[in-house]
């Protein structure tokens, strides 16, 4: 179920739905995607909300009446299912995804990892970090973005393959190969080759996974000249990709 703002006691009934990195913004202006002219305490634009992270956001932008978030006003605030947003005379509903089904000690939107290696530190909605400073500085993302429609998840790798070949030379893939995921309708791997920089031959390790029309990205960039211990087989063992 995809993040969205139920218009409370609307008949008939109005909701506004969103996709992962759209913003909209709502007020009584008539010139705004979403707006609501009946209203007149609302501001012509009033307030914006999207969602980011997997995460829906919603920043006032109103100077004269302000937005509530379940009856204080909030500059600025992350919401969660069943909150409500007040606008002028109009409040709304947040429904949210179902949260996964899925055990995670750290969460980076859909992705879902029940093990911390060793050494890792976890980096809010990015992915993990190395502790340890060393010459070449392993990372670990996990990223996500709407599948466009007539796309399906081979194709968006494909997509992603000549675009990475055409910006770096040199660069090589292996060919992505069947993944199973917990919780992902499909899934793929592969292992890309980037070319050396100094002393050091990069690889990127990438999960590509498909879960309710949105994509993740999972990607290890490590280094064959410095060892990264365990962290990618156990990262992996315990990994999942969920969008209620």
């Amino acid at each position: 179920m995809p993040w969205s703002l139920q218009i409370k006691g609307a008949n008939p009934p109005r909701q506004i739905d969103f996709r992962l990195g759209e913003t909209i913004l709502v007020g009584r202006s008539q010139a705004l995607p979403v707006s609501f002219p009946e209203d007149g305490w609302m501001s012509s634009v009033h307030f914006a909300a999207g969602v980011t992270d997997g995460v829906l956001r919603v920043h006032n932008l109103s100077k004269t009446n302000g937005t509530e978030i379940n009856g204080k006003n909030e500059v600025n605030a992350l919401l969660q299912p069943a909150d409500q947003v007040k606008a002028g005379n109009t409040v709304f509903d947040v429904i949210g995804p179902q949260p996964s089904p899925y055990p995670a000690q750290v969460r980076i939107g859909g992705w879902g990892f029940e093990v911390i290696p060793n050494g890792w530190q976890p980096v809010e909605n990015v992915g993990f970090r190395l502790v340890e400073k060393r010459a070449f500085q392993a990372n670990i993302s996990a990223i996500e973005e709407p599948l466009a429609w007539g796309l399906t998840l081979a194709t968006y790798i494909e997509n992603q393959i000549k675009l990475a070949t055409a910006r770096v030379p040199g660069i090589v893939f292996d060919l992505p190969h069947p993944l199973q995921i917990r919780g992902a309708e499909e899934a793929f791997a592969l292992q890309i080759a980037i070319p050396a920089r100094g002393e050091h031959s990069p690889r990127q390790y990438q999960i590509y996974a498909l879960s309710s029309r949105t994509v993740g990205v999972f990607t290890a960039t490590v280094s064959e000249a410095e060892p990264h211990s365990e962290a990618l087989p156990i990262l992996i063992r315990g990994i999942s990709y969920f969008q209620g």
